[in-house]
């Protein structure tokens, strides 16, 4: 945590990113519910995740890359805190989205992909002197 004052990694951005704003006049500013990120802070929340589109709602109020405050909400949560990209978490809101049949499709669309990109990685004809 960077914030001695901080108890989690959230809390520690939050201070970092807004210094001189209280988390009560943070909620206030961005229109969301009394202790909607105070809730998030809480000691006895830690082992539990956020949804994603609270993840990324927090990052635009914090003008962070939506991957920063999923690490540091992974990091709390006691996970092995996953570098995804940004483009891999906008696939997981995005696939978060589908109902659980379209999510199926999804997962055979991938399947599909996953396979057509090894048929062609292995008969790809081999370079020759002159192409190299």
């Amino acid at each position: 945590m960077s914030t001695p004052d901080a108890r989690s990694h959230v809390e520690a951005l939050i201070r970092a990113h807004c210094p001189n704003i209280s988390i009560k006049e943070l909620e206030r500013r961005h229109g969301l519910q009394a202790g909607a990120i105070a809730n998030l802070i809480k000691p006895s929340r830690e082992a539990r995740f956020p949804r994603l589109d609270t993840v990324e709602r927090l990052a635009v109020i914090l003008g962070l890359k939506t991957a920063t405050v999923f690490h540091a909400f992974a990091t709390d949560a006691g996970l092995g805190a996953p570098d995804l990209s940004d483009a891999e978490l906008d696939l997981v809101a995005r696939f978060r989205r589908l109902d659980q049949q379209d999510q199926s499709r999804a997962l055979a669309l991938i399947g599909t992909l996953e396979t057509v990109a090894h048929n062609l990685h292995n008969h790809a004809p081999a370079a020759t002197s002159d192409q190299v």
